[in-house]
């Protein structure tokens, strides 16, 4: 029998010629959502070419030059579709081409969303939904971590086809479609929140189209299941990986306590209409108002909505739907120990999805004053993104080039110590570690996290690592890094050797007195909290137990 079927399976591959028939398939696909993808895709790679030309990236791809990237860390941390994902690109990161595969994900994106949400299928409408998803200044956030950005434009994607399939009355597209789901909860646990938001979406717009939510949950009853299923499936892997010892809870995957998750709702339930005046390095607040005011149409329409069908609770219950879309957004963080509701690549998932429903409800609604309205608003929010996307790409560069100044300088003053030497193999200690140069700019405006302002581009805690790369420097046997939390006993163990006299003079970069060598080790001083933590330390050790 098993013969018979695989003669019969190799007659069909035989008396095909798939490559027409893909081609034939292509050929069908509607007109305008090539078009779309199209201009989604040079749009991307346009505003975005400084950025390819210059190879930026963030300080986590620069420890892999060195080391290959540790494909079991992700796992441990409850992502386990990354592995699968970053295997297309064996575990690389390429110039042009990790973004460009994350640039076709995310173009791909906005042309699903339409389909999902039953708009009208034409250009216009898809650049409108297009527009923030492309252009949304939180998006080089995502970009800094170039070895998993395509990664990470990838769930998305997944999550609108899994709900597409969802949809359909089929046994196997329904399994497909949890398939796809727990794929992209797997990327990255935060894609919850994406999921929510575009779920809820498409019942705002059913909603605003006449129907009851009684009549909505039995429509949608399937697709709710599926959702439910693979959440559920979620969190039997993760509680399987705990099992084996693989997982360590740290970050977004620590959960919280059963007793506090219930105040922990009612923070992000006030927390979630804060992002609606919060500003971010490259997100300022002239910026968030005019994003504010896609909302504008939206309540008018609604309004009218409901004054067309003479019933006030079809008011409450669009601004039901929508207050759930909100909360929903951030509703991953009602359940994790780490608050990170405020961080920018985390942002990225689910905050300009909420827009995209506003806009999305706008081009519902079909009438004419409403389009006029949009236009006159998404030319000054394309224009005013595109300038903010810019600007970070020149701040990443300068923020990049000081870095490597400085570190170039660290490197000459090793050098001209006259305790140096070629021949010695040294223990690298840092004392603190190099804050990054761009937060000179703007650390003091804004306290949100930002990848592209609060970290440098090199490993701030490896700088070892980073150094190591330069030509000329082969003289690091391994490195130590020493902070507030570090144990008394190591830094007495590392100081051991060396007097008292050499720590008391050292002083925080960039004084002279910032590096000091004493036999086999090289002291870097990077802040004063941790050097007056080590110096108190070793004042309470007595003078026979470190150096003469």
């Amino acid at each position: 029998m098993f013969c018979d079927r695989y003669k019969k399976y190799l007659a069909v591959f035989n008396s095909k010629d798939f490559l027409f028939i893909g081609i034939d398939s292509f050929k069908t696909i509607q007109k305008e959502y090539k078009i779309a993808f199209l201009l989604n895709f040079l749009l991307l790679n346009a505003v975005y070419l400084y950025f390819n030309m210059n190879f930026l990236h963030g300080s986590h791809d620069w420890m892999h030059l060195q080391y290959d990237l540790d494909q079991e860390h992700y796992i441990t941390i409850g992502r386990f579709s990354i592995p699968a994902i970053s295997a297309l690109l064996e575990w690389k990161y390429l110039p042009f081409l990790n973004h460009c595969l994350g640039f076709i994900f995310l173009s791909l994106t906005p042309i699903f969303l339409v389909k999902y949400w039953k708009l009208p299928v034409t250009i216009f409408n898809i650049f409108a939904l297009s527009s923030l998803l492309l252009l949304y200044p939180l998006l080089p956030a995502v970009l800094y971590f170039l070895h998993l950005s395509y990664a990470y434009l990838l769930a998305p994607l997944l999550i609108v086809i899994a709900l597409i399939l969802s949809e359909k009355k089929n046994c196997l597209l329904s399994f497909l479609s949890v398939l796809l789901l727990v794929f992209a909860i797997g990327d990255y646990n935060v894609c919850l929140n994406t999921l929510a938001v575009i779920f809820l979406g498409k019942m705002l717009l059913e909603y605003s189209n006449g129907n009851s939510i009684s009549a909505l949950f039995k429509t949608y009853f399937r697709t709710i299941c599926i959702i439910c299923i693979s959440c559920i499936t979620y969190f039997i892997i993760i509680q399987w990986l705990k099992y084996t010892g693989i997982f360590a809870e740290k970050y977004n995957t620590a959960l919280l306590a059963s007793d506090q998750i219930l105040p922990r709702i009612f923070t992000v339930f006030v927390d979630s209409f804060k992002h609606f005046y919060t500003t971010y390095p490259f997100l300022d607040l002239k910026y968030v108002i005019l994003l504010s005011l896609l909302f504008v149409p939206m309540l008018v329409l609604m309004v009218g909505g409901a004054m067309q069908r003479k019933s006030a609770c079809c008011l409450l219950g669009s601004l039901f739907i929508f207050t759930a879309i909100i909360f929903s957004a951030n509703s991953i963080h009602c359940i994790t120990d780490t608050y990170v509701l405020f961080y920018t690549y985390v942002t990225y998932f689910s905050l300009p999805y909420v827009y995209t429903c506003a806009i999305a409800y706008i081009l519902n609604s079909r009438l004419q004053w409403t389009k006029n309205v949009f236009v006159l608003l998404l030319i000054p929010i394309c224009y005013f993104s595109v300038i903010r996307d810019f600007e970070c790409q020149k701040f990443w560069k300068i923020g990049l080039d000081g870095d490597k100044t400085i570190i170039t300088r660290l490197v000459d003053r090793i050098e001209q110590q006259d305790e140096f030497s070629y021949k010695t193999s040294y223990h690298f200690i840092s004392i603190g570690y190099y804050t990054a140069f761009n937060s000179a700019y703007y650390q003091s405006q804004y306290d949100q996290n930002n990848a592209v302002v609060n970290n440098t581009f090199f490993p701030p805690k490896s700088l070892w690592a980073f150094i190591s790369q330069m030509p000329r420097v082969k003289w690091f046997k391994s490195a130590y890094l020493i902070d507030e939390s570090s144990p008394v006993d190591k830094i007495q163990e590392k100081f051991s050797d060396i007097p008292k006299d050499c720590i008391m003079k050292l002083k925080p970069w960039p004084h002279k007195n910032s590096v000091a060598i004493y036999e086999n080790k090289i002291i870097v001083c990077w802040q004063e909290e941790e050097l007056e933590y080590v110096k108190k330390v070793l004042a309470k050790q007595p003078e026979s137990q470190n150096g003469e």
